[in-house]
């Protein structure tokens, strides 16, 4: 149900009427807004935003807000932002990436996007504000006639299908050539020879006639998810070129540094416990792995528990290389299969396989020194355990570490359990660590299969 609001922005799009998606395509497009501040301190920014069908917002480069919440066929929710405490005196940019999910009738299993996000056949940005700083007002809205947004569609984004979890609708597959690279950073030079325009109106929130829009807008009715940073705590095993103490040095400040598994000679027999560096000193070391061109490596990273979280791989150089990581939620008999599961102990790294489906990710060699080329997916996964695997090209490649931003629902706990018996003060921690992870934007049946 809309609420009874007049807004002064207008939905924006890359392109014009008629706007609508082909058949199957999922969008990922990028929006920019520059404007200045005089005096920080002062200054004031509230802002309203949503998109179809997903969005996260960054401010000067750093992520402030992600949505919309999940709505249904009739109610499509916004978020409210107070930015006045994080802006800054001289420019200040306000970048969006826009994630429109194809529309599909009847819906694809494996391939149309996440099954429990409402969208509609068009992708579409919004996002109303005033900057105030005494009696300065800067009008920052998406398609205001003083307030101009660019926009650019990127070309290596697409979905591959997941039969492991298909109501998820599907995984990555990306080319990082295809896309554009530190982009919401402040001091980036969006140009119009690379391919950024001004964003154009699609529609307003409202018609002349009274007919309904497709986004009948309504004011957020949870609280925002948090995220948090988050290592890895420790790699099972691992094989391929490379070296123990490099593996190590991965998973960076806050794992423990223990690594299992293949020595990292090719073909070395896997079992034993290797000593790395790891954790604090992993990090302060500078401790990367670097292949050359036409190795392989691989390592399956363990979480600690099961998690819900955004996935981000940093890296340097290797302009070709292909990356998988596969999330699972715990070690299988080795004649499982995608249709016939069997789940035994579950942490058994030494006898067990890990399963499922893979995000895809070729590198665009564009990561240095100073700024490292990242690859993050855009919807959080599930995972106890991530399987790296890298295949390098013609240049060498140095994976600088894998980490993800936990999410989920801000879960206040006020009950307290407290028992004599170990064994049930861990049973207590497990129960609360179920929920936590079954609750987002709704409850779930299961973040892993379905998030229904």
């Amino acid at each position: 149900m809309e609420e009874n609001r007049s807004w002064r922005a207008r939905w924006i799009w890359h392109e014009g009427y008629p706007w609508t998606s082909a058949p199957g395509e999922h969008e990922l497009v990028l929006f920019r807004r520059a404007f200045e501040v005089e005096d920080a301190a002062s200054a004031r920014l509230v802002l309203s935003v949503s998109a179809d069908s997903r969005y996260r917002l960054f401010l000067n480069g750093e992520s402030v807000s992600v949505g919309p919440c999940k709505g249904d066929q009739f109610t499509h929710y916004y978020e409210t932002v107070d930015l006045s405490g994080q802006l800054r005196a001289g420019t200040n940019v306000l970048a969006a990436k826009v994630l429109h999910l194809a529309s599909s009738n009847p819906h694809k299993m494996g391939l149309s996007g996440q099954i429990a996000i409402q969208r509609s056949n068009a992708g579409v940005f919004l996002l109303e504000g005033t900057l105030q700083e005494g009696e300065r007002e800067v009008v920052l809205d998406t398609g205001g006639e003083s307030s101009v947004w660019i926009a650019k569609k990127q070309g290596g984004y697409a979905v591959r299908p997941s039969w492991v979890i298909p109501w998820l609708g599907g995984l990555e597959d990306v080319d990082g050539a295809g896309l554009d690279h530190g982009w919401e950073q402040s001091e980036y030079a969006a140009a119009e020879a690379d391919g950024w325009k001004e964003a154009v109106v699609a529609m307003a929130t409202r018609n002349d006639f009274g007919e309904l829009t497709p986004w009948q807008l309504a004011p957020r009715p949870i609280p925002p998810l948090f995220e948090r940073e988050r290592p890895f705590v420790g790699v099972t095993k691992y094989g391929g070129d490379s070296v123990a103490e490099a593996v190590s040095g991965l998973i960076g400040a806050g794992g423990n540094g223990a690594v299992r598994g293949k020595s990292g000679a090719a073909g070395a027999d896997g079992g034993a416990v290797v000593s790395g560096s790891g954790g604090d000193e992993a990090a302060s070391a500078g401790l990367t792995v670097v292949l050359q061109p036409g190795q392989s490596f691989w390592a399956e990273l363990d979480a600690g528990e099961l998690a819900t979280g955004y996935l981000r791989l940093a890296m340097r150089g290797g302009a070709g290389s292909r990356i998988s990581l596969v999330c699972a939620e715990c070690y299988e008999d080795p004649s499982s299969t995608i249709r016939d599961r069997i789940k035994g102990v579950r942490d058994d790294a030494e006898h067990g396989i890990l399963l499922g489906d893979a995000d895809l990710y070729m590198v665009a060699g564009v990561g240095n020194a100073a700024v490292e080329e990242v690859f993050e997916p855009f919807w959080f996964r599930t995972f106890r355990y991530v399987r790296l695997e890298v295949s390098v090209g013609e240049e060498p490649l140095e994976l600088v570490s894998l980490d993800y931003r936990d999410t989920g629902y801000p879960l206040e706990v006020k009950a307290e359990f407290n028992c004599s018996d170990a064994g049930y003060e861990a049973l207590w921690q497990l129960s609360l660590n179920t929920l936590q992870r079954c609750m987002h934007e709704t409850y779930e049946d299961c973040p892993y299969y379905e998030q229904l």
